[in-house]
Order: C-alpha cells, then structure tokens, then sequence
C-alpha cells in the first residue's frame, strides 16, 4: 500500500520552454546585421559580434545542463557590452541635437512705447533699487564674515591665553627641576 501512494503523487506537467530552450538567433543576426550596415563607424559592430559569441557559449553551456561557473561572468559580461552599445546608439542618435537654448532678445515687452519720459525714470528706478539691493546684500554678507571674524578672534585668544598659561606652569616644573638638580649636585 505504501508503493501505491508514493507512486500516486502526480508530478507537475513541464512546458515545452523549460524542458528544451530553442532560442531563435534569426532575429538576432537580422539585428546584428541592420546594426552592422548602420552603425559600422561606431564601434558597435564588434561588440555586437562578441555578444552574438557570448549568447552562442551560454546558449552551448546551457544545453549541456551542467554547471558552468564562468556562466555569471557571460551574463555580466552581456548586461556589460548591452550597456556600451546602448550608450554609443544613443551617441549616434544624438549627433548633431543641440539643445535648445535661451537668447536674449532686444524687444522690450513694455505696454506703452509712447511714454519713453516715464519709461526712463521707471528704468531709473528699478536701477536704483537693484543697486540698493546689492549694496544691502554686500553689506550683510560682510557683517556676517567680521562676526565670524571676531568669534575667530576670540576663540585665538582663549587659546592663545591657554598656551601662556601651560608655558608658565613648564617653566615652574623647569624651574623645580633645575633646583632638585642643584641640590642633588651638592650632596
């Protein structure tokens, strides 16, 4: 009875894909090929042959069914040569883009043209202001480095203090030492 449910178990119906891995290398030699005429000049040609050789050795090592260690470093080698002949068609498909940038114009976008007195005293005025704003702006900030300036200052001279103080108590322990040395010669 224990034969009958051992053998009982169903096992799981495998597909067609996973039992035998047909890939179809016609669409890839047809890419190979329109990149080939395309792209020559690029570069990409040779690393699309080294990709077609590097599909073609994981393609053998995987119908072998036997574990290849080099089969990671074929695949990160493939993710790697993907990337650069990505890279270079996008060089390619970029060339001679420009992005698009900003001119000055020399329109003024003003409503009225007629009234060119007051247009000067507006300009006058928001000349003035931009000058105010800037000379504002200069003096915070040179507040801002005599303030650091000073707290620079102070903390030199705390230090500074610092250092006396411990030159004072070495020339004492100097001192006490010399006098020691004295009194030992003596004896």
């Amino acid at each position: 009875m224990n034969g009958v449910h051992q053998n009982s178990t169903p096992k799981p119906p495998q597909s067609p894909t996973t039992s035998s891995q047909e890939y179809d290398d016609s669409a890839l030699q047809g890419l190979f090929v329109f990149m080939h005429i395309n792209l020559y000049r690029s570069g990409v040609a040779a690393h699309i042959k080294l990709l077609l050789k590097l599909i073609q050795d994981h393609k053998e090592a995987c119908g072998k069914e036997k574990n290849d260690r080099r089969r990671m470093l074929r695949v990160a080698t493939m993710m790697t040569i993907l990337d650069t002949v990505r890279a270079r068609i996008q060089k390619c498909q970029s060339f001679g883009k420009r992005k698009p940038e900003l001119r000055r114009c020399n329109t003024d976008l003003k409503a009225n043209q007629s009234s060119s007195g007051d247009a000067a005293v507006v300009d006058e005025k928001e000349k003035l202001r931009r000058e105010l704003s800037a000379s504002l702006a200069t003096r915070k900030s040179l507040e801002i480095m005599c303030s650091s300036l000073g707290k620079e200052k102070e903390i030199m001279a705390a230090e500074l203090s610092r250092k006396v103080q411990e030159l004072k108590g070495l020339e004492e322990l100097l001192d006490d030492l010399k006098a020691q040395n004295q009194i030992l010669l003596d004896k």
